[in-house]
């Protein structure tokens, strides 16, 4: 028997999207938000955040898209915040300077993209977006600079644990030395 994915563990194909919703405020206003958003095909998981006025939606992007959803918020009568939304997504062969500036070109001609932050240590490209641009948009720009490039799992970049990484370095290096 196999079991619905909860919101908390979407599916690996799952992408999230996150939107302000400032009038979103009260738990009726969530439940039309949400039953309207939940009609679309895709929808792996939706949380309504009315302390926040934050709307994140898991959906499989073979289903549903980023547009669809903002439409069914609107349905639902009620306005996206087009202030910007972070993004983060993961570029495995963008691993030194050139090849962050590349990317950083390709994303500066791209239309809703505002900020960009490249990190080649960790493969990692943030960029802040305006209300209308999606991750497929942005994706699409990473491509054409010649990376794959995938959103990211999540917004932990991995050179923060460095710490740890060194100090498992150093006892490796003291156990071979030992040796």
């Amino acid at each position: 028997m196999s079991e619905a994915p909860s919101p908390s563990t979407p599916p690996d194909s799952s992408r999230t999207l996150e939107l302000r919703v400032p009038d979103m405020d009260c738990p009726t206003c969530a439940g039309k938000v949400e039953n309207s958003v939940g009609r679309l095909d895709g929808i792996d998981g939706i949380d309504p955040r009315v302390t926040s006025g934050r709307l994140v939606v898991d959906y499989d992007p073979t289903l549903t898209d980023e547009s669809r959803i903002r439409e069914r918020v609107r349905a639902a009568g009620y306005e996206i915040d087009g202030r910007a939304a972070e993004r983060t997504f993961s570029v495995p062969g963008m691993d030194c300077a050139s090849c962050a500036s590349k990317v950083e070109n390709a994303l500066e001609r791209t239309d809703g993209v505002d900020d960009i932050e490249t990190r080649p240590a960790s493969g990692r490209v943030t960029v802040t977006v305006a209300d209308g641009a999606d991750s497929e948009t942005v994706l699409g720009a990473i491509e054409s600079a010649g990376y794959d490039a995938s959103p990211a799992a999540d917004d932990s970049d991995p050179i923060d644990d460095r710490d740890s990484v060194w100090k498992s370095r150093r006892a490796v290096g003291t156990a071979v030395g030992a040796v």
